[in-house]
């Protein structure tokens, strides 16, 4: 800290000092009557009878512009001269980093609009310091001044310390200020938890009107306006049926969970959402988060006067990828012996995938189910023409997967197999918790083809690695994404499942899937994702790990000795398959 500059001729000199270093030439630099900028002799002889004018004194400090900052954000520091007198026309400081501040000085702006030809800033290559010398400033005349801004960026989390050197300081005429005290100041760089997760809807995109019984494709752009990486919410498509002006959430006739990290924005598409059963009319509808809504207007048309149904859709027929799919119940020629034509209309499921119904004036026409981007239900529609001005529409509905093989052999590998191939060991040297967790995968054979055992991961390396935390200590969202995660390297999630999860959780506790805590809703989700169940299966009587272990044993499943807990893990898997591994 710099206490104070002693003697008026000793700041008199070094400011004359700065004009002449930074100046080019004398009148370019305002030195002497062309520059317009007096510089006091210095240490001229005085009449003994005459008391010199004492020197105006003054303190120098820095001022943090916030006391503390997150890594992303820069700190401010100004350079403020206390207490003036004739303003601030010259000066030359230093700003310097503590040896331990995590950071770098990047910028420093000047106030007083000194002119260019007496100003030079000088930053350190590492950024540690930086040096200041300018001179002919206009400032304020009196009172606190702010001669310069410095512009600090953090590099890690604690605290940045700045200290200040004053080497000369001058009023705007020219007479040097004593110094008396500076300053420095200092800032900390904390961590911010992130702002949490704001789904919002834009970019609706839905036809305008359909008839009845035609599927609809609606999309809409959902954004997390937010820093919240991993977060996960649902996604639903809603339809105002009781025309009351509001979207309600017994009116959502499709729901997706989706997962973003902050300030990402993905398409969502409901496709082949079903239109059979609403009356014609117009609605609202929209695509709806928890956080935010995108609405339009939708005309459902009944069908043509002259047109009856022939026949209900009835249930999907769902078919693979690739499939040639025959749609019967077609014929040619009607009771009274009419002949028939018949036309079809010709899907687009996005994604360059269109149904080729070329052959569709045959009796039975046929097309190949194309690869679709997602699991996708679409309506197909017959009309059928009798020659004599009578048409009849046959609605019939395909649900087009890629739908999983259904594992026909036992067990591949091995628990040392297993072990060996994720950790180096066999089973037996195993952890408790790791054994438990190689004896979970084990019993979720056989896997899909092409499984690589190494790359099998359990729920703890998921959220490790995809989240920094372990599984227990994870979001509610979070805990979601990682079990489903988790249960897709053993097969497809469930599709069309029997039962919802709200179903489940109001089984077992009594409570919708929404009220849970982060825990048991991790658990009912895992139970969820293992349908569909064995026959017979009563959902109240399906447990958890946690149960099973605190049931029979007394103890939470984290607590059983080695033993126990490859015992607990059978138990829960068996309810899924009928049966019990070793």
């Amino acid at each position: 800290m710099l206490t104070s500059i002693d003697t008026k001729s000793t700041i008199v000199v070094a400011v004359a000092a700065i004009i002449v270093t930074v100046s080019i030439g004398g009148a370019a630099a305002g030195i002497g009557p062309v520059g317009g900028v007096h510089i006091p002799a210095v240490a001229q002889q005085q009449p003994e009878t005459t008391e010199p004018t004492p020197a105006p004194e003054t303190a120098v400090r820095l001022q943090a512009n916030s006391a503390a900052i997150s890594q992303s954000e820069t700190a401010t520091f100004d350079v403020v001269v206390e207490s003036t007198d004739g303003g601030v026309g010259v000066y030359n400081f230093t700003v310097n980093l503590d040896e331990w501040s995590a950071a770098s000085i990047t910028d420093v702006s000047l106030q007083g609009n000194p002119p260019t030809e007496t100003t030079n800033v000088s930053i350190a290559e590492d950024g540690s310091s930086a040096n200041v010398t300018v001179a002919r400033a206009d400032t304020e005349d009196i009172g606190s001044v702010i001669i310069a801004s410095v512009t600090v960026s953090p590099e890690d989390f604690g605290v940045i310390q700045l200290g200040l050197t004053v080497h000369a300081l001058g009023t705007e005429a020219g007479e040097s200020y004593v110094v008396t005290e500076t300053t420095g100041a200092s800032v900390e760089v904390i961590e911010v938890d992130p702002e949490p997760a704001v789904f919002a809807v834009s970019n609706l995109n839905a036809p305008a009107s359909a008839t009845q019984g035609e599927a609809i494709d609606v999309s809409a752009e959902i954004s997390n306006e937010a820093d919240e990486d991993g977060a996960t919410k649902q996604v639903q498509f809603r339809l105002d049926l009781d025309g009351d002006g509001s979207l309600e959430a017994d009116e959502t006739l499709a729901s997706q969970e989706l997962m973003l990290n902050g300030s990402q924005t993905k398409t969502v598409t409901f496709s082949g959402v079903e239109t059979s059963n609403i009356k014609p009319g117009a609605y609202t509808h929209g695509v709806v988060t928890e956080d935010d809504a995108a609405t339009a207007t939708i005309t459902i048309e009944a069908v043509k006067d002259n047109a009856e149904p022939i026949a209900d859709a009835g249930p999907d027929q769902i078919v693979d990828e690739g499939d040639t799919v025959t749609l019967d119940g077609t014929s040619s020629s009607d009771s009274d012996g009419d002949s028939l034509s018949y036309s079809w209309d010709t899907p687009d499921l996005g994604v360059g995938a269109v149904i080729d119904l070329s052959n569709a004036s045959s009796p039975t026409p046929s097309f190949t189910a194309p690869e679709v981007d997602m699991d996708q239900t679409v309506t197909l529609e017959l009309t059928v023409d009798d020659g004599n001005g009578g048409t009849d529409i046959d609605i019939v509905r395909v649900h087009i997967e890629d739908i999983a093989e259904e594992p026909t052999d036992g067990p591949k590998f091995t628990r040392d197999e297993i072990a060996q191939a994720k950790y180096g060991y066999d089973f037996a040297e195993l952890s408790t918790e790791t054994a438990g967790q190689v004896q979970a995968v084990y019993n979720r054979q056989p896997f899909p083809d092409g499984t690589q055992l190494e790359d099998l991961r359990t729920r703890e390396e998921i959220a490790t690695d995809g989240y920094g935390h372990t599984f227990g200590d994870l979001s509610r969202e979070t805990t979601i994404a990682v079990q489903n995660t988790y249960d897709a390297q053993f097969g497809v999630l469930p599709f069309n499942q029997t039962y919802s999860r709200d179903e489940i959780a109001q089984a077992k506790y009594g409570y919708d899937f929404a009220e849970l805590s982060t825990e048991t809703a991790g658990q009912v989700q895992a139970v969820y994702n293992r349908q569909p169940f064995p026959d017979g299966t009563q959902l109240e009587d399906l447990r958890t790990r946690e149960e099973i272990a605190t049931d029979g044993y007394g103890h939470t499943f984290g607590d059983l000795s080695r033993e126990t807990t490859i015992t607990v893990q059978n138990a829960y898997d068996a309810q899924f398959d009928g049966t019990e591994s070793e």
